[in-house]
């Protein structure tokens, strides 16, 4: 769509700082904690212990957060990624607790940067097989993309 295109050319496809494409493994040799970020089919993340348990809102959160990696996302821009031309009055608190739930469940993943969050140093965005084609997949990224 019109708006989907528009999008693209905005928030072009990220650079690989911190994006990998092949085997991941959340074994990190330093002994510290390394979070991976999938992005092929829907959105996961996981670590050493396995799959965090997120919710759909949630996920779209880190695949808004993976579209500007290694750049900050201003609040703005990560609600325009989440919802689209729907985003909610108060998308700023929900954006915030969605953000501490993540926090809360996976520590170090996202770090406050200005007024708005990226993604922590330990953050490795795996897009090995998402990228095929050139193009991101479909599910990858928030649902209305």
């Amino acid at each position: 769509s019109e708006g989907t295109t528009l999008l693209a050319r905005c928030y072009p496809r990220p650079p690989s700082v911190g994006v990998v494409s092949g085997d991941v493994t959340p074994n990190d040799p330093s002994g510290t904690r390394r979070w991976i970020v999938s992005i092929h089919g829907a959105t996961r993340l996981r670590s050493a212990d396995g799959d965090v348990s997120l919710r759909p809102r949630e996920r779209s959160v880190l695949a808004a957060l993976a579209v500007t990696h290694p750049q900050p996302a201003p609040l703005l821009q990560l609600a325009e990624l989440v919802w689209g031309l729907d985003i909610p009055r108060t998308y700023n608190k929900s954006l915030h607790n969605h953000v501490a739930r993540i926090r809360r469940v996976a520590a170090g993943v996202i770090e406050t940067s200005g007024d708005g969050y990226r993604f922590g140093s330990t953050v490795v965005i795996d897009r090995s097989r998402s990228l095929g084609s050139g193009r991101w997949h479909q599910r990858s990224l928030p649902r209305w993309w």
